[in-house]
């Protein structure tokens, strides 16, 4: 059975951040995209639907414009997006009518990433060890690929729009 993509803005059965018309042209002059360009239609749809899922497990800034589907017996958003509230990292807010650019680049990257096996939605934890043994203990770190954390492509797009649990700076808002 074929993926079906839902790309529209704030509906409660959409499933992915990005169309396929927006992701085509994405990658259309990228030399590195052969993962994109080789794959048939419903491989990229699988893998933007993925990529959604797992960039909405973040933590963002701002609240979304309606409850998450689940929450409300009203008008609901499947998506963490869109969202009141997201400040670009030059200071403006992004409208709440829209996926800001930052969250769909990174849905390309993220697939991308997918579709040549770079990164795996089903970690088990174990992914940042090269070797576990029990008895007597050994443990060796694998340093290039930490279990669930997002490739840093990926990261770059998002950080501005993801909450700092680290510090507790305000932002500034331009108006």
């Amino acid at each position: 059975m074929a993926a079906s993509l839902v790309a529209t803005v704030g509906a409660s059965d959409a499933n992915a951040y990005a169309t396929m018309a927006e992701a085509e042209a994405y990658f259309a002059n990228r030399k590195d995209a052969s993962d994109w360009t080789g794959a048939s239609s419903d491989e990229k749809a699988q893998a933007l639907i993925m990529a959604t899922w797992r960039i909405d497990q973040e933590d963002f800034e701002g609240t979304p414009v309606h409850p998450l589907n689940g929450t409300s017996s009203g008008t609901t958003q499947a998506l963490r997006f869109p969202r009141y509230g997201c400040i670009s990292d030059e200071g403006w807010a992004y409208l709440e009518t829209v996926i800001p650019e930052p969250v769909k680049k990174a849905t390309y990257e993220l697939a991308l990433e997918i579709l040549g096996g770079g990164v795996s939605l089903t970690d088990t934890g174990l992914e940042g060890f090269e070797d576990v043994k029990l008895g007597p203990l050994s443990v060796t770190p694998r340093l290039s690929r930490p279990a669930g954390k997002l490739p840093e492509n990926v990261l770059r797009y998002l950080r501005p729009l993801l909450v700092d649990s680290s510090s507790l700076a305000f932002r500034m808002l331009r108006s």
